[in-house]
């Protein structure tokens, strides 16, 4: 794959981060490069830049942009593919069927269907950065079935610590 931020003979110098970004894009290194993980993302979520941003001023925080920063800087880090050393990326969990819904979520929301999936893949596939299992308590606080269990997990203090 082309390095997005390589100084290419004859063409103009590389745009550099025109601010320090978070969340999605913090590991992009040039301008282009925010482009192109953008691009993954609206191609692996089936979904056009304005489901997150708001059309012109795309700086501003909206509550899409809240959740994706928060699984990009969070999320993410927290999980590792058993399957392989690469990281996880949005269609692991995301269907490209341009609502973003997640593949355990079901659309319309299925709670059946979300515990099936999340302990057939999501704990089969996936394990804590650190090698650990995946349990339904590592983000759900309670195992599912006990009155601990919560079903909404967007919350840092429940991701796996390890």
């Amino acid at each position: 794959m082309p390095d997005d931020c390589q100084q290419e003979p004859g063409k103009p110098p590389v745009e550099a981060l025109e601010r320090v970004y978070t969340g999605v894009a913090a590991k992009a290194r040039c301008q282009r490069e925010v482009y192109t993980i953008m691009g993954g993302v609206t191609h692996f979520l089936g979904v056009q830049c304005k489901y997150c941003h708001l059309v012109p001023d795309y700086r501003a925080m909206t509550h899409r942009k809240q959740i994706a920063n928060w699984m990009a800087a969070e999320l993410i880090p927290a999980l590792r593919k058993k399957s392989s050393a690469q990281v996880p990326w949005c269609n692991d969990c995301h269907q490209s069927t341009g609502k973003s819904s997640a593949k355990f979520l079901g659309d319309p929301r299925n709670p059946s269907f979300a515990s099936e999936w999340m302990t057939t893949h999501l704990v089969e596939d996936f394990e804590t950065k650190s090698g650990s299992p995946l349990h339904c308590k590592s983000c759900h606080r309670g195992n599912f079935g006990t009155p601990q269990f919560q079903h909404k997990v967007i919350l840092s203090e429940l991701l796996p610590s390890d």
